[in-house]
């Protein structure tokens, strides 16, 4: 279902990273991040 929004977080520098914050892992979330 979010296949489409992954890879276009993707296409555009975004990696896959640790939870943030208060955030934690969850199975339903990705967690993303891109240097500046």
């Amino acid at each position: 279902f979010f296949e489409p929004a992954w890879q276009l977080y993707l296409r555009y520098g975004f990696a896959d990273c640790a939870p943030f914050g208060s955030y934690r892992p969850d199975p339903h979330s990705r967690f993303m991040t891109r240097a500046l």
